[in-house]
């Protein structure tokens, strides 16, 4: 199988995921700037937050099980490392919006709106911190596309 085979399938579809939950995320955060702690009373807000959730959970998984090489096209022992880690970062994500996920829907007694507000905007900041680490890996390790 050529690189091209396996490259180029994956890159079109990761770099289409990848700007899809950018745009979502763009958008929560928009919403949580606008109406600020408001949001969270919002079941509209909530709803799509859940399905945010999701696609996020899809994406991880194709990245996993349609493998990272495929878009950076090594089996180093660098970039093997470098996969267990963003599947690790990948856990560590979903752990952190399971927990938010919970929080938003059964908020906890005495927990202050905007601190709610701050425990959603770090998860987004980490997440967009995760996204640019996978992009530059895939930017500097992908191979050159093979003409036809």
């Amino acid at each position: 199988m050529t690189t091209t085979t396996i490259r180029f399938p994956f890159a079109i579809e990761l770099h289409e995921q990848h700007a899809a939950l950018r745009s979502t995320l763009r958008w929560l955060e928009a919403e949580i700037a606008r109406r600020r702690e408001r949001v969270f009373g919002e079941r509209r807000f909530l709803a799509l937050l859940r399905t945010f959730g999701d696609h996020l959970r899809k994406h991880f998984r194709f990245e996993e099980e349609h493998g990272f090489e495929g878009g950076v096209g090594s089996r180093t022992p660098e970039i093997q490392e470098l996969v267990r880690g963003f599947e690790l970062q990948h856990r560590s994500l979903e752990t952190r919006l399971d927990a938010l996920l919970a929080l938003t829907a059964t908020p906890t007694p005495g927990i202050e709106p905007d601190v709610l507000l701050d425990e959603c905007l770090r998860f987004f900041h980490e997440l967009r911190r995760h996204d640019a680490l996978e992009n530059a890996a895939f930017e500097r390790g992908a191979p050159p596309e093979s003409s036809p």
